[in-house]
């Protein structure tokens, strides 16, 4: 038996043998407001989640708050007007990062704020954006605004940044603890085989004196 086939037989053994670490469970999507999946509806509407966001284990709220139920550009946002004759804008999605919508509840939400809600004792009742859609788009843009600067608002969005800045992080450490395990492994096995083909070409030749 040749040498090369040797290490080739030496190698197959032990990538049957050995396995690597699994990969960290926290995927890494990006925001599509360009392109939206219908059929994710059911679980990524935000409406799902209001006054029910003490359920959400982290990975998924990640991927809730990166890649939140989207309308296509081509939605018909007209049947869905609950109050006055004007339909929602797709457009104030490239405004506003924390816009979501709502297909459930045909209205807006603030993602941040449905997410990491906060007790203020001051500043105003959390009502629209947060525990009931808003409906009203003739004023959107100024409500928006409004919304925007309230105390709540800018809490639950440091909390946003918190979460997905650890959240991040944390990915990161799992994949680099995984990679130095891997390469690790790699480094083992050209250690052994050297010792193992030194082994084998002890015993055949014991076996043949």
């Amino acid at each position: 038996m040749s040498n090369k086939r040797k290490e080739d037989s030496i190698l197959s053994y032990f990538q049957k043998k050995i396995k690597p670490l699994p990969e960290s469970n926290v995927p890494l999507p990006q925001r599509d407001t360009d392109v939206a999946v219908e059929n994710d509806c059911d679980q990524y509407d935000i409406g799902h989640y209001i006054k029910n966001n003490l359920n959400i284990n982290e990975d998924f709220k990640y991927k809730l708050l990166k890649n939140p139920w989207v309308p296509s550009i081509h939605y018909n946002f007209k049947k869905d007007i609950v109050v006055g004759n004007r339909a929602f804008l797709f457009k104030w999605f490239s405004i506003y990062p924390w816009l979501a919508y709502s297909k459930i509840f045909k209205g807006t939400f603030c993602l941040y704020c449905v997410l990491f809600q906060t007790h203020v004792s001051h500043g105003g009742f959390q009502g629209q954006f947060i525990n009931k859609p808003f409906q009203r788009y003739q004023k959107f843009l100024e409500k928006a605004n409004n919304h925007s600067k309230t105390q709540w608002h800018i809490e639950s969005s440091i909390r946003f940044n918190d979460f997905i800045n650890m959240t991040s992080k944390n990915s990161s450490v799992h994949q680099m603890i995984n990679t130095n395990y891997k390469n690790k492994i790699d480094a083992n096995r050209k250690k052994l085989i050297p010792i193992l083909s030194s082994l084998i070409f002890l015993t055949v030749h014991k076996m043949r004196c």
